[in-house]
């Protein structure tokens, strides 16, 4: 893989989502962690220069190699994922400043750790149950792409003062745009039930509940469980990362520099990081073919090693 940012051709685009087959179980597993970590790294580096068009990024994502492979006859979630897509850049335009973290920068993010997971995802068709429990058919993955792109639709940087308040107005739009989309009420009905759970999901005042859940998943009948704890894995990804995650905390922390300065010191220092990294934790078995257990373990020891030299 190059540090080639994308240009405003989609299907240059779409080469570049190719190179994501590095990361199918076999390929990325085989080699140490370092090496694994540097590629995950360039992976959302690459994508970070160039068209600010989300919806130019959806185009070349859909068209990729990966994604064609999961497309399947009269799938209504592709054409929604691509005009969704447009409508996040139609309402982000309008936006005096776009929010420093939850950006289309963000959700671009997301929908591309998304994608290396479910490419694990090939791995679990075994008797095993719980490998079962994670094994997403080809309607969940489109389902879970369109969540990734619309999951803070319309979000303007600012934090819940209720719960769940940030998630269930990017829900509400959701469910304004199928009504535009014309599509029909019982499919809206059924398509949302399962979009408002998984969206709901990433509220981090949940995640918590989410985790005791995911503990579980043995015991619980929904599959949208595990599309919630996917969704949610995706949302966190690159946070791990030694780079990107430093990165990106200081970009919360610009997000919140004014509503929360106080707050926006903690998140974009490094004792802020490695408290934000011990509360997690990566449930899904797409998440440990991927390595990124072993990736947040690495990360945890890196800045707590770092710390505590600084301290002497």
């Amino acid at each position: 893989m190059t540090q080639t940012g994308f240009t405003a051709h989609s299907q240059e685009i779409s080469h570049l989502f190719d190179a994501l087959d590095y990361f199918y179980p076999g390929k990325s597993m085989d080699v140490d962690l370092g090496e694994r970590i540097r590629a995950l790294e360039e992976v959302f580096s690459q994508f970070e220069v160039g068209s600010k068009s989300f919806a130019t990024f959806i185009d070349g994502l859909v068209k990729s190699s990966v994604w064609q492979s999961w497309d399947y006859p009269d799938n209504p979630y592709r054409g929604l994922c691509l005009n969704l897509s447009n409508e996040v850049d139609d309402l982000n335009n309008k936006m005096i400043t776009e929010p420093a973290y939850h950006s289309r920068r963000h959700f671009q993010d997301v929908c591309l750790s998304l994608t290396m997971l479910l490419m694990q995802d090939h791995t679990l068709l075994s008797s095993s149950h719980h490998r079962a429990k994670w094994h997403l058919d080809l309607e969940s993955r489109w389902i879970l792409l369109f969540c990734a792109i619309g999951h803070d639709f319309g979000h303007d940087g600012s934090t819940n003062h209720s719960p769940f308040e940030l998630e269930k107005a990017s829900i509400q739009r959701l469910g304004k745009f199928l009504l535009a989309q014309g599509c029909l009420p019982e499919f809206i009905q059924g398509f949302m039930r399962k979009v408002e759970s998984i969206i709901l999901s990433t509220d981090p005042d949940h995640y918590t509940t989410l985790c005791d859940q995911l503990r579980v998943i043995d015991q619980n009948d929904d599959p949208v469980l595990s599309m919630s704890g996917l969704l949610v894995e995706s949302d966190l990804l690159a946070s791990i990362l030694p780079k990107r995650g430093m990165q990106l905390s200081m970009r919360l922390g610009q997000e919140w520099s004014s509503s929360h300065p106080n707050l926006a010191k903690i998140v974009s220092s490094a004792n802020g990081r490695l408290a934000f990294l011990n509360k997690l934790t990566f449930f899904s078995l797409q998440a440990r073919l991927l390595g990124l257990c072993d990736i947040l373990t690495c990360e945890r020891s890196n800045l707590k090693s770092a710390l505590e030299s600084h301290r002497e």
